[in-house]
């Protein structure tokens, strides 16, 4: 089973690697698309089936159809990785933010305590896990809920395309 974790994690960690360095937006989504996936699967070894089932349907499902529908309807998606965006100029200057935010993951890892093999005491039920999200996490989820909201209204407001002054008939 050791093995297979592995074997997840590395793939897992080249489809995250190829989500950022590929210059084909429609290519980088469908590498984001395969991440979500290895992470769902890395949530089912750990037995976690409940997040690894959230994974796929929010993150496999919705989220990558929401970010291949913003790709499909801006005007030209095959030249989107053509485009110089402002925070893209510099090469190093995304190894260095990658490697603070690495490092960044890596300190906050030290404070966790290995946590013991789990049992039926340890693992929350499905129930105390939905009245957690409407009690204790419920501001955190509106966010997320706002973030989507925004997201969607964003690539919709990318698409829309303004008249030229050319098709106006006087």
């Amino acid at each position: 089973m050791r093995a297979v974790f592995y074997l997840i994690a590395i793939w897992t960690a080249a489809s995250g690697l190829l989500a950022i360095s590929r210059r084909n937006m429609i290519h980088c989504a469908l590498a984001l698309i395969s991440f979500f996936g290895g992470i769902a699967a890395l949530l089912f070894t750990l037995h976690a089936d409940f997040l690894g089932a959230v994974q796929i349907l929010i993150y496999v499902g919705a989220i990558s159809v929401l970010i291949l529908f913003a790709l499909m309807v801006t005007q030209d998606a095959s030249r989107l990785g053509d485009r110089t965006a402002p925070f893209s100029r510099g090469k190093w200057t995304g190894w260095i933010l990658g490697a603070l935010v690495f490092g960044m993951l890596g300190y906050g890892l030290n404070f966790l305590e290995s946590s013991p093999s789990p049992n039926a005491a340890s693992i929350l039920p499905v129930a105390e896990i939905g009245r957690l999200l409407v009690t204790r996490q419920a501001v955190p989820f509106l966010a997320m809920a706002l973030l989507l909201t925004a997201a969607l209204v964003g690539s919709a407001a990318v698409a829309i395309e303004e008249p030229s002054d050319d098709a106006q008939d006087p």
